[in-house]
């Protein structure tokens, strides 16, 4: 009966659409986190360092595209040069 008339499809979409939202949500967090550890010019254990390693990890579960993610910062890297005592957040980075 669905293959011939499809009368709820949006909720066959959802569930194929996980894994891209997934992957959009680790990329974002990996990129957020690489940033804030990049201002905060801590070392490599600190929060923000593992908290974009785990994200990354999990992207790349969820969707092989996140593979992508190392090209994201270099833009970042080029256009917000590290400021030591700045706060890290949105508001800031908006600025």
């Amino acid at each position: 009966m669905f293959a011939l008339h499809p009368v709820n499809a949006e909720v066959v979409a959802y569930i194929s659409s996980r894994p891209e939202s997934l992957a959009t949500r680790c990329y974002h967090a990996d990129l957020h986190a690489y940033l804030c550890w990049r201002q905060s010019g801590k070392g490599l254990l600190s929060r923000h360092y593992l908290l974009a390693l785990v994200s990354f990890a999990g992207g790349l579960l969820s969707k092989s595209i996140v593979v992508t993610l190392p090209a994201g910062p270099v833009p970042a890297e080029l256009c917000l040069p590290a400021i030591p005592g700045r706060r890290c957040g949105w508001r800031e980075l908006a600025r």
